[in-house]
């Protein structure tokens, strides 16, 4: 059971700068894995365990930026299938593997921008207007 927060908390904890993690930074636990799945644009297949620590799942994320805030370091990525933009603590993280074969799954289009269905890791596709008159 988590303990409880005071109030303003999490207002507190939004207003703490993100620093970005490099990969110069080898202390942190799967970090290089994460890393190289941002610079691939390929899916990260995540066992991750929640705040109580009696419950662990697998998550496929597409991260998008790893950081630092505060004491801990986060991913934030899309996961797949529900296509929800999550923040994941690192330290929860019990092992992580590259999953490029995944590069075909999409992400629901009414969790995109611009309501556009997507596979993560690529531009979404625009319609380019035509400058030729006739």
């Amino acid at each position: 059971m988590s303990p409880e927060r005071p109030p303003g908390f999490y207002q507190w904890w939004r207003t703490l700068p993100k620093r970005a993690v490099i990969a110069a930074e080898p202390t942190l636990p799967f970090s290089s894995t994460i890393l190289e799945g941002i610079s691939r644009r390929c899916a990260v297949s995540l066992r991750y365990r929640t705040d109580s620590r009696t419950t662990e799942s697998l998550l496929l994320i597409y991260p998008r930026q790893l950081y630092r805030r505060g004491r801990h370091a986060y991913v934030e990525g899309t996961t797949y299938p529900s296509g929800k933009f999550q923040t994941l603590r690192l330290d929860r993280v019990t092992d992580a593997h590259l999953a490029p074969g995944a590069a075909h799954m999409r992400i629901p289009a009414s969790n995109t921008p611009g309501g556009h269905a997507y596979t993560p890791g690529w531009k979404v596709p625009t319609r380019r207007r035509s400058t030729a008159k006739g």
